[in-house]
């Protein structure tokens, strides 16, 4: 007898009784019966045409499960496949009992299981790319669908080394009874399976993978519970574990380091601005994102040895939170060279304390991100006139209202507050995408401290704004408004060949000037070869595994140093002339190093031109720059303009140092 000659055709409809008296009888080891269960397995489903088993099964209660009817199938083959291998091969013969005793019908049948055992008594939690670093305990339904789809279906081992498909992935965490582990779903049919103590990987069946995708859906109407973890690191089997329980959405937990402890606090009297010093208006609230601000307890608060001058630097972040009553105060600014000063009050407690501290470059990048997705969360439901009091404008131009290509920068705090106001005390009615526009009249461009927002203002009052060309219907006054801002503005920055009393060669010289200003500036951004002696060999680079990595500067030993040599050419009557710690030089144990690297250009760049003078105070000289932009180098996109101001400042001895200086490219 060989394989060919096996007719399996009477167990496709053979009884339980006969099956297990069948498989019982088989006188193979555990490790040769799960071959041959493969073996019979993979001849059944060559037979029938059938790529997976059809689920038949029937639930009783929530633990116990049928055996599919392969399964019933392939046991029994497999014993007799076993018995006939052992009758060709020399005489062992298969015993028949033919008084086996009857099988107790409400007997709990045997279990489809997982390679790694039965999974349908598992806690479960899951997490995807739209919900992570959090994780949701599935309802009850789709946990039983999802287990009893792992339980049942094909795995097929692959090599642990198999490369990994690019694009999401979706984690499915498991607890069965003390033992935590992480299935893993890729996009390419696979399943990497991790405990603690082992790592392995399988290729399963794309019935199977459509089964758990479906179950692992995050559906908060159907029950599903979103758990903010209390340890963001959903690479840990453990951690996820950790926190019992969801956050209460109206309540935060807020991480004080001066106090070195958490207070609760209500989520709706926790606010905080970016970009900016505190501002009450322009303020964000994290009333629905509570767990924005469990980032506070992941940062390293390292007190700082040293009292910064923080009226030359740039408060990037500022929080503010408070209790129900008022009685517990606490607030938080954190500067762009990295430091962080918090304090708080408690007056029930008579508790009070503040702190100075100096964060991480990684960890000032990870609150920046932590509070940036809380902002723009919200930035999606306002309407123009909120968004302009939450984005407050630090820069903006305005178009001339005759050549909408040419835009003009406003420097005067004035105007911008005028344009600002107008925006915000204006209503903005929502019109279909498909409404028409007129002729345009004028436009914005706001440089606001998360982004950059155009706004399109037409002949018929309707205005377009952003890169999504959201349409609204505005008043006439709104736009009456911004036309004759523009006509103030340009008239304003109307430049001049000589002005007044001022020496014939001041045109020339501020030229020259402006030239040497962009030199010397891109010069010492890239290291300033000729002035810096920087160690690029392989000696002289230092990683400092915070962020900060980069090459010795040996002939100076701090910042200001190098500031010396720059304001030979620049003022330092204005900040941004200066450079501080980490751009593009730092300070690390009385030592100074470079950043390697330089800023990026824009694309459309097409040239500058110094215009002219525009005003001159009483040791400060302005003059109208323009820089043209388009794509005649690159794509389709039509030319434009900006006319933006720069400036010298004279010295006591007649000498210029560059003041303003807008880098065009």
């Amino acid at each position: 007898m060989n394989d060919k000659e096996l007719n399996l055709d009477a167990l496709e409809n053979a009884d339980e009784d006969t099956i297990k008296i069948i498989a019982a009888d088989c006188p193979a080891s555990d490790e040769e019966k799960e071959r041959m269960f493969a073996m019979s397995r993979k001849i059944y489903k060559e037979r029938t045409k059938e790529s997976e088993y059809k689920n038949d099964m029937e639930v009783s209660g929530v633990d116990v499960y049928k055996r599919p009817a392969w399964l019933k199938f392939a046991a029994a083959a497999a014993a007799i496949a076993i018995a006939a291998g052992a009758v060709t091969g020399g005489g062992i013969l298969l015993k028949r009992h033919r008084t086996q005793p009857k099988v107790d019908s409400s007997e709990i049948e045997e279990r489809a299981m997982s390679p790694f055992g039965d999974l349908s008594g598992c806690r479960v939690r899951l997490s995807n790319a739209a919900i992570a670093p959090a994780v949701f305990e599935p309802n009850e339904e789709n946990r039983t669908a999802l287990l009893t789809a792992l339980n049942e279906g094909e795995w097929d081992k692959i090599s642990p080394d198999t490369p990994l498909p690019d694009g999401e992935s979706e984690l499915i965490y498991l607890m069965n009874g003390t033992k935590p582990c992480r299935l893993t779903l890729y996009g390419d049919h696979t399943i990497c399976y991790e405990d603690n103590s082992s790592k392995e990987r399988y290729e399963i069946d794309l019935d199977t993978e459509n089964a758990v995708r479906e179950a692992i859906k995050y559906d908060p109407e159907a029950g599903d519970e979103l758990i903010y973890l209390d340890v963001n690191d959903l690479n840990n089997i453990n951690s996820v574990w950790l926190t019992t329980s969801s956050l209460n959405p109206d309540y935060a937990d807020v991480y004080i380091p001066p106090a070195g402890k958490i207070f609760t606090v209500p989520a709706k009297n926790c606010r905080f601005c970016l970009n900016g010093s505190w501002d009450a208006e322009a303020a964000f609230s994290c009333e629905g994102a509570p767990e924005a601000m469990s980032i506070f307890t992941e940062l390293e608060w390292k007190e700082a040895d040293c009292q910064p001058n923080f009226g030359d630097d740039i408060c990037f972040f500022s929080f503010r939170c408070s209790d129900q009553d008022g009685l517990f105060n606490y607030s938080l600014n954190v500067y762009s060279n990295g430091y962080a000063y918090a304090e708080y009050s408690d007056k029930s407690t008579g508790e009070a304390g503040s702190g100075l501290y100096m964060l991480k470059s990684q960890d000032r990048g990870n609150l920046q991100t932590a509070f940036v997705g809380a902002a723009f969360a919200q930035l999606d439901n306002m309407d123009p006139a909120e968004e302009i009091k939450h984005c407050k404008p630090f820069l903006m131009q305005i178009s001339r209202t005759d050549d909408t290509s040419k835009l003009l920068n406003l420097y005067d705090n004035a105007m911008n507050t005028a344009v600002a106001d107008a925006l915000k005390a204006a209503s903005w009615e929502v019109l279909p995408d498909d409404a028409e526009c007129g002729e345009e009249v004028c436009r914005l461009g706001i440089d606001e401290n998360l982004y950059l927002q155009t706004y399109y203002f037409y002949d018929n009052n309707v205005a377009v704004i952003g890169y999504e060309k959201k349409k609204y219907s505005v008043s006439p006054e709104l736009t009456d408004t911004i036309k004759s801002l523009s006509d103030y503005a340009w008239k304003r920055a109307e430049p001049h060949s000589q002005l007044e009393n001022e020496a014939p060669d001041t045109l020339e010289r501020g030229k020259e000037a402006y030239q040497n200003a962009l030199e010397t500036q891109g010069k010492f951004n890239g290291g300033a070869p000729d002035l810096l002696d920087i160690d690029t060999s392989s000696e002289g680079y230092r990683d400092f595994g915070d962020g900060f990595s980069g090459y010795l500067v040996r002939n100076v030993s701090s910042i200001d140093e190098i500031n010396e040599m720059y304001h030979q050419t620049f003022s330092d009557r204005y900040p941004e002339n200066s450079f501080i710690d980490g751009s593009p030089y730092f300070e690390r144990d009385g030592k100074v190093y470079w950043f390697a690297g330089g800023k990026g250009s824009h694309i459309y760049y097409l040239g500058t031109e110094v215009l002219g003078i525009l005003r001159r105070t009483d040791d400060e000289i302005f003059f109208a720059v323009e820089n043209s932009y388009g794509g005649a180098n690159v794509d389709d996109t039509p030319p434009w303009t900006e006319q933006t101001e720069f400036s010298v400042v004279v010295q006591p001895d007649g000498s210029w140092r560059v003041g303003k200086l807008t880098v065009p490219y």
